[in-house]
């Protein structure tokens, strides 16, 4: 049985089996390879295995899926292809039994790095559809500061909603997210998809999620968990309010009704 490695950003490895049928990859926590990042769109790919053979397909993601550092829509998989999802490193391996060394921290941040570069080339040469930067800066975050926590959340609050989120939601947001504190103090950003991860990029802190009956914030890691009106959330979420206060990794932002 085929499979694939997840290289993690710790510099551990995880093996995935690739069983028969569609294994899907993305963001949304309902995906069988769940890929919780900001540069990574809800349901971003998907591999198809057909007894011994294994095809990866994009399906209209936002930043697109790198093989071998090449973008493709379709893709049949051979031994020891590299792929690139949201800056996400995975191994395509059609020996189960087969390992492979793992990345250094410092050598998988040196990937990222280059594959930053690569994509940035396409965004230059690629016709008529340009693909845009993994994760778009904020307008007004100075070249020369280090970006910050607040600024990686409003770029993931920011992100362009893709397709198949525009087809669960409706498209006038009935709530906003405002942030209270940093360089983009009194932005607010309409909650427009059904789930906004925050957090900086590699890792995730919480998420805030629309269901039937609103919206709920839940953790997504143990440590630095949120609060909301000063309170910390427990791992089964908390139902969000109108005018509740949340403080993500020292991050405040507060939920509003849309105007």
């Amino acid at each position: 049985m085929a499979k694939l490695i997840l290289h993690l950003p710790d510099g551990s490895m995880r093996d995935i089996p690739l069983e028969p049928g569609r294994t899907t990859i993305g963001r949304r926590a309902d995906n069988d390879i769940h890929l919780g990042f900001p540069a990574v769109s809800a349901e971003h790919a998907a591999v198809v295995t057909v007894q011994s053979d294994s095809f990866l397909h994009d399906l209209g993601s936002t930043n697109g899926t790198l093989v071998n550092g090449n973008r493709v829509t379709k893709h049949f998989l051979r031994d020891h292809d590299k792929i690139d999802i949201g800056r996400q490193h995975l191994v395509y391996l059609m020996n189960e039994a087969e390992t492979i060394d793992a990345l250094p921290p410092d050598a998988l941040s040196q990937e990222m790095r280059s594959l930053e570069e690569r994509v940035d080339g396409l965004v230059r040469s690629e016709a008529p559809k340009p693909l845009p930067p993994p994760v778009p800066e904020p307008a007004d975050v100075a070249p020369d500061r280090p970006r910050t926590l607040a600024d990686e959340l409003l770029a993931d609050l920011m992100e362009t909603q893709d397709e198949a989120s525009a087809a669960v939601v409706a498209s006038v947001a009935d709530a906003v997210i405002k942030v209270l504190t940093g360089p983009n103090a009194g932005q607010a950003t309409p909650m427009t998809r059904p789930e906004f991860v925050l957090g900086r990029r590699g890792a995730q802190i919480a998420a805030i999620r629309r269901g039937d009956s609103g919206y709920r914030l839940v953790p997504l890691a143990d440590e630095h968990r949120p609060t909301v009106n000063g309170s910390a959330v427990e791992r089964e979420g908390v139902e969000l309010a109108f005018g509740d206060t949340l403080d993500v990794a020292g991050v405040k932002l507060r939920f509003e009704r849309a105007a």
